[in-house]
């Protein structure tokens, strides 16, 4: 019971965690907030998540992984639902902000607990995690077009009744998991838990990586909300067409991961990997922000192939170069997307409120490509050890 309910703790993010993209233009209509606010919502949500990443490593010190995947389901599942009892902007920015603090601990667990699952065979597992994202997320797309012609807030009440039910799956799955003590009790390397949850840092190899982390993993994110809201209010796209656009891009995605599980996360080449694909999604949000409908249709599964394979790809590269500190690896990964939720999604609400939304998606093109920069320096730091 417990491989499949690891699975499914990806499957059902997948389902979910774009609704707030995919549904932009409802809660605009319905909260009276603005596109560069949703923006700005994303990233005050992020600054306070901060404070939960901080506080993270002490929390899974004392109550280990599997406990914290626990209290951040149902986290998840109170946030959803008052994400979806919002009525004005400043509503929606409380409420969204907590949510994003409160689920944190099940975002921070559930790639560690895969890890502990069967560490001989973790880089296979993350990848089949990531992979089991992608293939839920293609049906998100026909979801959220349901979603669309609906009251948007019962999307939000219906994947917060997920998440509660996913908790107590965790809950009844709790004597299979004693079997596995890594997931019960936290390995703990130091006196300090702030100190342990950040060493990494110290690493200057793994300082160059991590902004690209934060750059890459928000731009993932944010594909399923400046696209859409470009494709949806300057592109003129209909609601099944927003709804074919997210099928399209997690079809690609889920073509890409395929290809992670079978091949590329088994490769000696990795790193190589995985800066090709940055450096083709760069190039599809460049070209995206100047496409018609027709063409950026035709680019979506494009751009899921290219951002499909980043993620996965640095869970795999991070466990493998520094396997010593799996759990911090896993924190500071959600740690750099959480840092890149703060200031990434801000400087493009600037974008779009400056020039637009084809402006909006040339700055991520812009941003990922600095992000690339730092990549290469981490890659090179890497080569002469």
């Amino acid at each position: 019971m417990l491989f499949p309910l690891l699975l499914a703790t990806t499957g059902l993010t997948g389902l979910t965690q774009n609704l707030y993209g995919a549904l932009s233009t409802d809660i605009q209509a319905a909260t009276g907030i603005s596109a560069e606010g949703i923006g700005y919502v994303m990233s005050l949500s992020q600054a306070a998540t901060v404070l939960a990443v901080l506080v993270y490593p002490a929390l899974v010190r004392r109550t280990g992984p599997y406990r914290a995947v626990i209290l951040g389901s149902f986290g998840y599942a109170l946030g959803f639902f008052l994400v979806g009892c919002a009525r004005s902007a400043a509503v929606l920015a409380v409420v969204y902000t907590l949510w994003s603090v409160i689920q944190y601990p099940f975002a921070g667990s559930k790639f560690a607990l895969m890890t502990h699952y069967d560490p001989a065979k973790k880089s296979q597992h993350l990848s089949a995690m990531h992979l089991c994202y992608s293939i839920v997320s293609i049906f998100s797309g026909f979801y959220v077009a349901y979603c669309k012609k609906q009251a948007w807030f019962i999307a939000f009440w219906q994947t917060g009744l997920l998440y509660a039910l996913l908790g107590v799956c965790f809950i009844l799955a709790w004597k299979e998991a004693e079997k596995i003590p890594a997931m019960i009790h936290h390995d703990t390397h130091g006196e300090s838990g702030l100190r342990d949850g950040f060493s990494l840092l110290a690493d200057p190899a793994y300082l160059c990586y991590y902004p690209f982390i934060a750059t890459a993993a928000t731009a993932e994110g944010l594909s399923m909300v400046y696209p859409l809201m470009f494709i949806e209010q300057q592109l003129k796209a209909n609601a099944d067409q927003v709804g074919l656009a997210v099928t399209l891009f997690f079809t690609g995605m889920t073509i890409s991961r395929i290809l992670v599980v079978r091949f590329f996360s088994r490769s000696r080449h990795t790193g190589a990997f995985l800066y090709g694909f940055a450096m083709v999604a760069t190039l599809c949000l460049a070209t995206f922000s100047i496409s018609t409908l027709s063409n950026a249709m035709m680019l979506m599964p494009v751009m899921g192939f290219a951002m499909g394979a980043i993620n996965p790809l640095c869970h795999v590269f991070g466990a493998t170069l520094w396997s010593e500190r799996i759990d911090q690896v896993m924190n500071m990964h959600g740690f750099g997307e959480t840092t890149g939720k703060i200031f990434v999604p801000l400087v493009v609400a600037l974008a779009w409120k400056a020039n637009g939304g084809a402006f909006a998606v040339q700055a991520m093109a812009m941003l990922l490509s600095l992000g690339l920069v730092f990549y290469t320096a981490s890659l090179v730091l890497l080569s002469k050890r």
